[in-house]
């Protein structure tokens, strides 16, 4: 006679976690602990929306696996569900299994989790042979609840994206921040003073701005206005799209005995809505997402929201209808 034991298993270290953020990625202290609690559901939810797809959270994993393995997939996608259910806790696990190599302890805490999810044996040993095959990927974590631009806040975090990887630690952004950071080291002493006689009519000053340009914050015009005025001469500098950020990252680090691929993972997607969708989102937004679609198969996008991105867009009664069609 079987019992319950020889049919179930139970995952003693699994714990409902409502209080998860994706920043924990970063804290070892938080991080180990926080996937040996997450549990791979496998069930999917009975409710449907009509313009929504249910699906589990091994079924998500799986997902995004076949992203990288077909360029004919679809590979920018929305999470959706109510505060509380499991969202960031589900992206950590994900970060996790992508951005960490297959040998590591993180992942050894996920291959059992999966495995019992996916309840087969051989389908499970797949996940493991897919990190085998792809090793790492760039993460890149963004979050709706940053009071930064979209265009700043990628760049810092792709920053931190390469400072992860053996292969990526130390390489620079060939972006506009860089020829910027030369020329501003550069200014002679009257130069400084005159640079620092423009900023001081916008409450800054030079020593404030390097420390901007540093950080990759989006001080564009700023950097070219001081510039020229410090020197007379208004510099050459290009400000780089967000897609043209992410095709330098694939062609440079992306391939057979480089990283597997590039993930972007963007929580709290309906705060960034609501705080941005009347001024930078549109664009920029398009300018991202348009630079994954370009790279199916190599990238792929995740954005955790609370609603509908279209529903919170259209509860936004400060936008015209245009710019409410154009956010959408």
């Amino acid at each position: 006679m079987l019992k319950i034991a020889d049919l179930v298993t139970l995952d003693d270290k699994a714990e409902f976690r409502s209080d998860v953020q994706l920043d924990a990625y970063d804290r070892p202290a938080q991080n180990l602990p926080l996937l040996r609690s997450y549990l791979f559901s496998s069930a999917i939810p009975t409710r449907a929306l009509a313009v929504t797809r249910d699906i589990a959270a091994v079924g998500l994993l799986k997902e995004f696996v076949n992203i990288y393995l077909n360029e004919r997939s679809i590979n920018r996608l929305a999470l959706v569900a109510n505060y509380g259910h499991g969202k960031s806790h589900l992206a950590l696990a994900l970060a996790n299994y992508f951005g960490r190599a297959a040998d590591s302890a993180e992942l050894q805490e996920l291959y059992p989790k999966i495995e019992a999810a996916v309840n087969d044996k051989a389908m499970a040993a797949t996940y493991r042979e897919f990190k085998q095959n792809y090793g790492e990927f760039m993460l890149i974590r963004l979050r709706g609840d940053r009071p930064q631009s979209l265009h700043a806040q990628f760049l810092a975090g792709l920053k931190r994206g390469l400072a992860e990887h053996d292969l990526t630690r130390g390489a620079k952004l060939p972006f506009w921040h860089e020829e910027a950071a030369r020329i501003l080291a550069g200014l002679t002493p009257a130069e400084i003073e005159k640079a620092n006689a423009h900023l001081a009519k916008v409450g800054s000053e030079l020593p404030l701005l390097r420390l901007d340009v540093a950080a990759h914050k989006d001080v564009f015009d700023r950097v070219v206005d001081t510039i020229q005025a410090a020197t007379g001469i208004r510099p050459a500098l290009s400000e780089v799209s967000l897609a043209e950020v992410l095709d330098w990252v694939a062609r440079e680090f992306v391939g057979p005995g480089k990283l597997g691929g590039i993930l972007i993972l963007f929580d709290v997607f309906s705060l960034y809505i609501e705080r941005y969708g009347h001024r930078t989102a549109p664009a920029e937004l398009q300018d991202l997402l348009n630079g994954v679609d370009n790279l199916r198969g190599k990238a792929a996008f995740l954005a955790l929201a609370q609603a509908d991105p279209d529903t919170t867009a259209d509860n936004l009664y400060t936008l015209n209808a245009t710019s409410r069609t154009s956010l959408k």
